[in-house]
C-alpha cells in the first residue's frame, strides 16, 4: 500500500495466511485475535492478546494517542470507529508500528478518540465550505445538458 502511496512500484509477494477479523493466531503461550481496524486504510488490523492485554496497534494508533494519518483507501468516520472499538478493550500496553510503546493505553486511547472525533468535525466544516451543493448542482446541469445554475 505504501509503494501506490508513495509512486513506488510493488513487490510481488505470496500470503501465507489470510487474516478476517475476529480470527486467532494460536502462538502457545500468546492468542492473538486480529481486528479489523480502518482508517488509516481500509485493509489495517490489530492484534489484540486478551489474556495479557496487550494490544498490537500497527499505524491503527501510536503512543500518546496519536493517529497517523489517512491514506487513500482509508476514512475518516472508519477510523473515529475503529479507535472507539479499540478503546473499550481491556489493555495494560500497546505496541504501535512506529515509535514507542504505550503504557498508559486508557489515556493514550480516550486521547486518539477525542482527536478522531475533532477531525472528522473539522472534515465536516471543510466539506461546508467548499459548497458542494452547488459543485453538484452544476456537474449534474453538465451531465443532464441543462443550464447551468447561476452562480452565486
Amino acid at each position: 500500500m505504501g509503494g501506490k502511496y508513495f509512486d513506488v512500484p510493488a513487490k510481488l509477494f505470496h500470503a501465507d495466511i489470510w487474516l478476517e477479523g475476529d480470527n486467532m493466531i494460536e502462538l502457545g503461550n500468546y492468542r492473538l485475535r486480529v481486528l479489523h481496524t480502518p482508517g488509516h486504510c481500509s485493509g489495517c488490523i490489530c492484534l489484540y492478546e486478551p489474556d495479557h492485554k496487550l494490544l498490537f496497534t500497527g499505524d491503527t494508533v501510536l503512543a500518546g494517542g496519536v493517529l497517523s494519518g489517512i491514506f487513500s483507501s482509508g476514512s475518516i468516520s472508519d477510523y473515529m470507529n475503529s479507535v472507539q472499538r479499540l478503546s473499550a478493550l481491556r489493555i495494560e500496553e500497546f505496541y504501535p508500528g512506529h515509535g514507542r510503546i504505550s503504557t498508559t493505553p486508557q489515556e493514550d486511547m480516550q486521547k486518539a478518540v477525542e482527536d478522531s472525533r475533532a477531525l472528522l468535525e473539522d472534515s465536516k466544516a471543510l466539506f461546508e465550505a467548499l459548497d458542494t451543493k452547488a459543485t453538484f448542482l452544476r456537474l449534474f446541469a453538465a451531465v443532464r445538458k441543462f443550464p447551468s445554475p447561476p452562480q452565486r
